[in-house]
């Protein structure tokens, strides 16, 4: 389990977060640091299965606050 995130919704999104492993809640976050305030971001959750099928998220997005 990843994100994929960057600052632009085209796929690939640019940058992946550390691969975590399979939580029992079936929930997982990941803190991004060091973001450009005033600055739109997009990510999507990526899962590998058992079986290696990857499931891909919907694309999310926020943006950083002004400093």
């Amino acid at each position: 389990q990843y994100f994929e995130w960057g600052t632009t919704a085209v796929v690939p999104l640019g940058q992946v977060t550390p691969t975590v492993a399979k939580t029992a809640s079936k929930t997982y976050t990941y803190t991004l640091g060091n973001l450009i305030p005033d600055t739109a971001y997009f990510y999507r959750a990526v899962v590998k299965t058992k079986d290696n099928k990857t499931i891909v998220g919907e694309i999310q997005s926020f943006k950083t606050p002004k400093l």
